[in-house]
């Protein structure tokens, strides 16, 4: 199976942003100064990347969104967070979706901050260690 990097799961939550607000212009980070709404702001808030057993390892990413409306309305940003968490609910990360988990949003000071968790095995590549080449034993049972 393919390595998963955090930067795979970031372009699958922009890629459904994009989709889902194909008008409203998406950055990465936080928005500068001077933007004017409506704009969307998404960050990998936290990371994980835990050991199993053997190769598997648990990586969980929570992801940060903040969407500043142009009206400032209440029914505007509840219908944002509909759409945020119909959009989200699967990304493409690699070549396989991935599901989102734990969605939550909150209404603050005029924008809503939307944040979702995904998480996914990942196995690392076996090492390609040298074998021994024979071994010969001897002995006598008494």
């Amino acid at each position: 199976m393919a390595s998963i990097t955090f930067q795979d799961v970031q372009n699958g939550v922009l890629a459904g942003l994009v989709h889902a607000f194909p008008d409203i212009p998406v950055v990465v980070g936080e928005i500068g100064e001077g933007a004017s709404p409506p704009c969307i702001a998404m960050r990998l808030l936290e990371a994980a990347h835990t050991h199993e057993q053997g190769r598997r390892y648990m990586r969980r990413h929570i992801v940060a969104i903040q969407y500043y409306p142009s009206s400032g309305s209440q029914d505007d940003m509840n219908a944002a967070a509909e759409r945020l968490t119909d959009a989200l609910e699967w990304i493409a990360v690699g070549e396989r979706p991935v599901r989102g988990a734990k969605m939550r949003f909150e209404i603050a000071g005029g924008m809503l901050r939307f944040y979702a968790e995904y998480g996914m095995h990942v196995w690392r590549p076996a090492h390609n260690d040298p074998t021994m080449q024979t071994l010969k034993q001897g002995g006598n049972v008494k």
